[in-house]
């Protein structure tokens, strides 16, 4: 007997919440490799986006934000406008610039993550979790079905 769309709905997210239970466990059993690689991946984004000398001194204008807050709307919108290419307010200058240093941040995370073990196996936990639901779908599907989806799968490598 078939599940239904709501039966195959549980089941990913049961899997998934347990993909998730363990990727959290990982990172708490490793939570000094995991923070070093938050941090550094930060600062490589930072420095990949070539803005090291702006961050740099966005923070020192930030400890003294109330004598200087005219110049860190202007530092912000430099960097804004070099990440972004347009100029808007403050608060959408830092929503965007935040939002891509995560972006790059991000990437870098899961470059430095595969560098080690545990890394290797969050990354390859995390790429389950990604295809759960196709793989809930095939493993509930005709034979046939999933016969192709192996082609398929096979032939992307």
């Amino acid at each position: 007997m078939a599940l239904t769309i709501t039966e195959k709905q549980h089941w990913k997210e049961r899997i998934e919440a347990r993909i998730d239970k363990r990727i959290k466990r990982l990172k708490h059993a490793n939570l000094e490799l995991i923070t070093g690689i938050a941090e550094q991946s930060r600062t490589q984004a930072i420095a990949q986006s070539q803005l090291t000398k702006e961050f740099s001194r966005l923070a020192t204008i930030e400890e003294t934000e109330s004598a200087m807050s005219r110049e860190k709307e202007a530092l912000l919108a430099k960097i804004h406008t070099k990440l972004i290419g347009k100029s808007d307010s403050y608060y959408a200058f830092r929503s965007r610039i935040d939002s891509r240093i995560a972006e790059l941040q991000r990437d870098i995370e899961d470059e430095l993550l595969i560098e080690s073990e545990v890394g290797r196996e969050i990354a390859t936990l995390s790429a389950e979790k990604e295809n759960l639901l196709d793989t809930v779908w095939l493993a509930t599907s005709s034979r046939q079905v999933t016969e192709l989806w192996q082609k398929v799968l096979n032939l992307l490598g």
